[in-house]
């Protein structure tokens, strides 16, 4: 019987200098979604809410545009099911002036997968249209009554060496909670000003919203 192992490790990206694609043959491009920041920002995201984990073969396209979950070229095989896993222990928590959200290690048995994977969506089954009353309200992700882009919110696209499990293990493992590894981070803003000798002036260093890869491994056979 022969063992293979797959080993994917994400790679430590800071928005406010990231660009391109990651390595490995997806189509997708690693980076939080820009809509996820706005209703981050807007307090849409809650700690009770249910966050899954999507794959997608090599064929997807998504980046920092992508606002909702989609089946498009999404993974399918024995024990994987269209809208992915559902991530656990979910937590909101700070370390000195970060902000965390972590989940905990996910562990799929027996599964096939029926077409190499390298692209995953992380995201919000919880958020719905149903919530907006009106256009930006309560969320920006709102168009009207009842309409818009909050349902299956995504928060951030990955994007990793192509994985194919046969009959295997597959084991998602997020990243330690910390201010430099938690999977998703917000870093505070400060503002402050300074004499140059002639005038006054400011420095600003940004909210920094950034993402700490994680480990998928598949054994199978």
């Amino acid at each position: 019987m022969k063992r293979t192992r797959y080993v994917i490790l994400f790679l430590l990206i800071v928005l406010s200098v990231f660009s391109g694609r990651a390595f490995g043959a997806s189509s997708c491009t690693q980076a939080i979604s820009t809509q996820a920041k706005e209703l981050w920002l807007s307090g849409a995201f809650k700690v009770a809410d249910t966050y899954k984990i999507a794959l997608y073969t090599d064929t997807a396209n998504w980046n920092a545009t992508t606002t909702q979950y989609s089946a498009t070229n999404e993974a399918s095989g024995t024990n994987y099911t269209a809208g992915g896993y559902t991530c656990t222990g979910t937590t909101v928590s700070a370390s000195s002036t970060t902000a965390l959200l972590d989940f905990t290690t996910l562990t799929e048995s027996s599964v096939t997968l029926l077409a190499p994977v390298s692209c995953a969506l992380v995201y919000d089954s919880t958020l719905n249209n149903s919530s907006c009353t009106a256009a930006n309200a309560p969320y920006p992700c709102c168009t009207g009554s009842g309409a818009g882009t909050c349902s299956n919110a995504v928060l951030g696209v990955f994007t990793f060496s192509d994985v194919q499990p046969s009959a295997g293990t597959l084991t998602i493992t997020f990243p330690a909670s910390g201010a430099t590894t938690s999977t998703f981070r917000i870093a505070l803003q400060r503002l402050w000003d300074f004499w140059l000798g002639t005038a006054w002036a400011s420095e600003r260093v940004d909210v920094k919203i950034a993402i700490m890869g994680l480990q998928i491994k598949a054994f199978g056979r």
